[in-house]
């Protein structure tokens, strides 16, 4: 589920505002809590913000979760969706 939501996320949520650069998908828990996290480039405004979390509603209820799956929207600066990048490959 986590990789099928960050594809999804990936090309059909970022190209539908271009404060947004990247996306990242990890799991809480055992599982069933999603964390999304939406690297920008600036600030989002209220009703961005709100259509950006319309549309990954939307879409993760189309992806079939179960019954317990939820997940939390969060936004970082791109800066650090770069720092994290860089730590990932030196695992």
């Amino acid at each position: 589920m986590r990789e099928a939501l960050k594809r999804v996320l990936t090309k059909l949520v970022l190209p539908i505002n271009d404060r947004l650069v990247g996306v990242k998908v990890s799991q809480m828990g055992m599982g069933e809590f999603y964390v999304i996290t939406f690297y920008i480039n600036d600030r989002i405004e209220y009703d961005d913000g709100y259509k950006i979390e319309k549309e990954v509603r939307d879409l993760f209820a189309m992806l079939g979760p179960k019954k317990r799956e939820d997940f939390i929207v969060q936004y970082k600066m791109v800066d650090e969706f770069e720092d994290e990048e860089e730590d990932d490959y030196e695992d």
